[in-house]
């Protein structure tokens, strides 16, 4: 069995991790977590286990996507340490994408984080700038929609409209009418 040992996230009393994950699992378990992690696109990052120790190789866009992939690792159950291999390439800003292709690319982000939550939200594109227009259940629920949103490809800059709600949205009234659902 393997021990980890880690402070909590105020930085004070330790706390044990034990995980019985082979190396196998811990590399699956890590490609998983970049899947999930909207800010990094997993296919850009190779995987390798030795006695929990996780390498990450290949070539991202930016240092935040760098950053994100040595996160998502670090967040993987049985992960002792992290090697960040990872090259990230000075490339040129890339041209917008097409409407129909920035609105798939936010609509798959959103539906990363909260398919539920995709469906009560509304989009407005102009030149990579996002407007959010919705209701969502908590501050929290908020801060994961704009930053899925923030993070997917093509997108320049995110206008948040966003209204949170206490009340459970079925009694919130019904969404008004117009509103894409996906």
């Amino acid at each position: 069995m393997t021990t980890r040992t880690r402070t909590t996230e105020k930085g004070s009393t330790p706390a044990a991790v034990r995980s019985s994950r082979s190396d196998a699992e811990i590399q699956q378990a890590v490609f998983d977590e970049l899947v999930w992690d909207s800010r990094v696109d997993a296919t850009d990052v190779g995987v390798e286990v030795d006695a929990g120790v996780v390498t990450l190789t290949g070539t991202v866009t930016s240092q935040g996507k760098k950053l994100a992939a040595a996160q998502a690792a670090h967040r993987t159950l049985g992960v002792l340490d992290v090697a960040n291999h990872i090259v990230a390439s000075k490339i040129e800003i890339a041209p917008v994408p097409s409407y129909p292709d920035l609105e798939m690319r936010i609509h798959e982000a959103l539906a990363r984080r909260s398919n539920r939550a995709a469906r009560r939200i509304r989009i407005s594109i102009k030149g990579g700038r996002v407007t959010l227009w919705g209701m969502v259940r908590s501050s929290e629920e908020q801060d994961a929609i704009l930053g899925a949103v923030r993070h997917a490809p093509g997108v320049r800059e995110v206008k948040d409209e966003l209204v949170c709600t206490l009340l459970p949205l079925d009694a919130a009234g019904p969404t008004p009418s117009g509103w894409r659902n996906r």
